[in-house]
């Protein structure tokens, strides 16, 4: 279980991240990441050559959005449960 410091680690690397859109492109046989606007993309990371290159790469490409999107519902269902219990504190530290 996440605890509410780190919740907070997480929302602060991802603030950190380069900002999207992130995408993904196969050149020379490798998969890259890259990052920015489609006239001047920047890469950010290439992917070793195995067999779940692309994958990983999509995965890669991906990862900023998913984490924004499951730390607001992280926060969405504390909402919930704060409603639901009054405010009073939970175990592993969330109210």
């Amino acid at each position: 279980m996440l605890n509410p410091t780190e919740i907070k680690e997480i929302e602060l690397r991802c603030k950190k991240a380069t900002n999207g859109p992130w995408v993904t492109d196969l050149r020379n046989g490798l998969w890259t990441v890259y990052c920015g606007e489609i006239e001047h993309y920047h890469p950010l990371a290439t992917i070793s050559q195995n067999q779940n290159q692309e994958n990983n790469a999509t995965f890669i490409a991906h990862a900023k959005m998913d984490i924004i999107k499951c730390l607001s519902e992280i926060e969405r269902l504390h909402e919930v449960i704060r409603s639901l219990t009054k405010g009073q504190p939970l175990e592993g530290g969330w109210n």
